[in-house]
């Protein structure tokens, strides 16, 4: 596995461990606390669809400044069962 893809991942567990969140609020902490970090929505979205570690929770509607609506999605941990 990419060195960066892995960091990445244990980035985005760390965020989440915090509680779940949307797409945009884990972009936005990982920007936050890791400013040098090189990451789009799109490497965001694919890294939490793709890994087992991470789980969709729900979906929420969320409002833009042009007054439009969308919908994202809520992400949380896997909770692992021994």
């Amino acid at each position: 596995m990419a060195r960066g893809i892995k960091r990445r991942r244990e980035r985005i567990a760390k965020v989440l461990s915090e509680g779940p969140r949307t797409t945009r609020e884990v972009m936005s902490l990982l920007l936050d606390r890791w400013p040098k970090m090189n990451v789009s929505s799109y490497s965001i979205s694919q890294t939490l669809a793709r890994y087992p570690e991470f789980t969709e929770v729900g979906e929420t509607i969320l409002r833009s400044q042009l007054d439009s609506r969308y919908k994202t999605k809520v992400w949380g941990l896997t909770e692992k069962v021994d």
